[in-house]
């Protein structure tokens, strides 16, 4: 019995680590909406969903937070999420853990005639190792030295509970997982390499030293496209350490330090080498490399936290923070119809 659950656990773990490097994660947060958009898995918040005989999106469970319908013919998988107001971090939880049932074949469509196996406890623990081990891999959570419960929540961004468990099982940490951490340490080099933060002689962008990203005030730099930013100019969260919570007047991040605003570096009107009549100073908006009013960086792009400009002229679907996609915008503002094929598991 104990082998037999070893063996379980192990193609948990394998299916697992391979998702992360068929689907090329680099980066914590992982992002469980794109990887379904990559995995061509649709997401649809039940509210879009005409209500028809063979589906009412009402029967979405509120405590499992989402139905996986699985079309028998297409082998088709699409996520139904429930519509009640859920916090981000259990959103990211539900959707993965979701794709860990389509991972680990408990959802596969049925032979013609035959019916869909239905969810057993089994199945959902299994489904939940999954989606923790995707969101929280422990041979990297050893290889970034982060152990303890609130610092593995707030790296992931996952539910407190999950991140308690996270904890646990790396008491446990094996040989299989000690060869993982091999690859991983590859994989995400980047993420890993510590960085040294760029500060001006009077600290204004941030803190000086070589620091990694968690709540010790130890950030990882991630660039972005654009950081998001609100009527003031002030970041929604910080570009550096991720940190949301800033009281109302807050103008640096009290995690790391750095300044909430896309200040151009055109700032001092003391500085020689620019002089009074150079000095500019101004607020950017969230996706400005270079200062609109002076063309000189701005504070993202003199600490690398926003991607290069050839790499974003291009739209794409990112944004910093995940969201549930809305299949409306591609569906003319109708109701998303549910056929009569797709069944729920």
């Amino acid at each position: 019995m104990e082998l037999t659950e070893k063996s379980r656990i192990q193609t948990i773990l394998d299916n697992a680590w391979q998702m992360i490097r068929e689907t090329d994660i680099r980066w914590l947060p992982v992002d469980p909406f794109l990887l379904a958009e990559r995995l061509g898995v649709r997401i649809i918040p039940a509210r879009r969903i005409a209500k028809s005989e063979h589906f009412d999106p009402r029967s979405v469970d509120r405590e499992r937070g989402a139905v996986l319908l699985v079309h028998r013919e297409k082998k088709r998988f699409t996520i139904v999420l429930d519509d009640g107001p859920h916090p981000e971090e259990l959103l990211r939880w539900t959707v993965l853990r979701e794709l860990g049932h389509i991972r680990l074949g408990h959802a596969d469509a049925p032979e013609e005639g035959g019916n869909l196996r239905k969810r057993s406890p089994i199945h959902v623990r299994e489904a939940e190792r999954f989606a923790a081990e995707v969101l929280a891999p422990l041979p990297l959570l050893r290889a970034a030295d982060t152990t303890r419960r609130e610092a593995i929540r707030f790296m992931c961004e996952i539910p407190d509970p999950v991140a308690e468990e996270r904890e646990q099982a790396l008491k446990g940490y094996d040989e299989t997982c000690r060869v993982a951490e091999e690859w991983m340490r590859r994989q995400f080099a980047e993420y890993l390499k510590p960085v040294a933060h760029c500060a001006s002689p009077d600290g204004h962008y941030g803190l000086l030293g070589t620091i990694k990203r968690n709540p010790e005030g130890r950030p990882m730099n991630q660039k972005h496209a654009y950081v998001e930013t609100d009527e003031k100019g002030r970041f929604l969260f910080c570009p550096r350490c991720g940190n949301r919570n800033f009281s109302e007047d807050a103008k640096y991040c009290k995690m790391c330090g750095i300044y909430l605003f896309n200040e151009c570096t055109n700032q001092s009107r003391f500085d020689e080498q620019i002089g009074s009549d150079g000095w500019c100073g101004r607020i950017n908006p969230g996706d400005a490399r270079y200062c609109e009013h002076c063309g000189a960086e701005t504070i993202l792009t003199q600490l690398g936290l926003l991607k290069p400009w050839q790499e974003v002229m291009i739209p794409k679907k990112e944004v910093a923070t995940s969201r549930v996609p809305d299949p409306m915008e591609e569906n003319d503002g109708k109701p998303i119809e549910i056929s009569k094929d797709e069944i729920p598991f």
